[in-house]
């Protein structure tokens, strides 16, 4: 997410060069760092989305909860590369970054969810061919859904108004101290929705030679692995910063690279299980194998009487 610079007050009449001047914009190694990891990971976002784009009318399911959440992490870099010069040269005020915080907020939190539920519903379903499996994954998914909305509520009510600045109410204090423990819940929770991904499908694998056949058993081994650090880096650096207060410059930047590029590294191994020809959704496992009916041979002689005089 784009670094919120304390602060307020709107930009004078002056230019815009003259305001990231007097503003003191990107002097800061920090904000130079974070310019760049943004702008290189704005344009893996971008070659993925377009491979996705010109893949998903076509192809098996799963591509259009992966496509949504690409481009809804597409869209959020996006606002990323815009809010962070527009921050730096103090051009809004602290409301409305604040706000363009809160939607990156909702569209950043939403993609999360979209890739986790790719995980766990048509890629796990393509893995498993289980109908339990797929309905306790729906029932899960639904779960982190709400757990998502009503942690992206309770942010958003926090955030906006007076109180935010001049301080909570009784009722607004034991809120934001409610949304610690519900947003600890949903990490947590999706860490280990990926968990049981992995486990079932590592299962699969070790169970199922034709998912061994190829790259497949790597893809989808490394897809889990990617899944299993993206989630669990959000979960560790919630912890750190929140009850250790370890949110420093550099641990930040360490984490919007690495989360960045497991998000990337997810995206690029679900795109090639997806594709492997050894998932379908039309694999059938027989019961038998067929054999084939027994030949004869033609009754009677198999010569023919030729006369010695003809």
């Amino acid at each position: 997410m784009a670094p919120r610079r304390g602060g307020g007050g709107f930009s004078s009449g002056s230019s815009s060069i003259g305001a990231c001047s007097d503003a003191g914009a990107f002097e800061s190694d920090y904000v130079k760092v974070l310019i760049a990891f943004v702008a290189f990971f704005f344009l893996v976002y971008s070659v993925q989305l377009y491979m996705l784009s010109k893949r998903k009318k076509d192809s098996k399911a799963g591509w259009g909860l992966l496509f949504s959440s690409v481009f809804l992490s597409w869209v959020s870099i996006t606002m990323n590369i815009v809010v962070i010069p527009v921050q730096e040269c103090a051009v809004i005020g602290a409301r409305d970054s604040d706000s363009i915080s809160i939607a990156i907020s909702w569209i950043s939190g939403i993609s999360a969810l979209l890739a986790v539920a790719t995980l766990m519903l048509p890629i796990l379903k393509l893995v498993t061919q289980s109908k339990i499996v797929t309905i306790v994954s729906s029932a899960y998914v639904v779960f982190l859904a709400v757990l998502w909305l009503a942690t992206l509520a309770i942010s958003t009510r926090l955030m906006l108004g007076d109180s935010y600045y001049y301080g909570y109410s009784r009722g607004l204090f034991d809120l934001a101290r409610a949304q610690r423990g519900l947003i600890m819940a949903r990490n947590v929770f999706m860490f280990l929705g990926c968990g049981f991904a992995g486990v079932v499908m590592v299962a699969q694998v070790l169970r199922k030679s034709h998912l061994k056949q190829g790259k497949t058993a790597v893809m989808l081994i490394l897809m889990v692995l990617f899944a299993l650090a993206y989630t669990l880096l959000d979960l560790a650096f919630y912890i750190s910063a929140v009850y250790f207060g370890t949110n420093t410059n550099v641990a930040s930047l360490v984490v919007t690279f690495l989360s960045y590029f497991f998000y990337a590294g997810f995206v690029g191994c679900a795109m090639a299980v997806i594709v492997s020809p050894n998932l379908t959704t039309d694999r059938k496992y027989p019961g038998h194998i067929p054999v084939a009916p027994p030949t004869y041979a033609p009754y009677g002689p198999s010569y023919q009487y030729v006369p010695q005089n003809a």
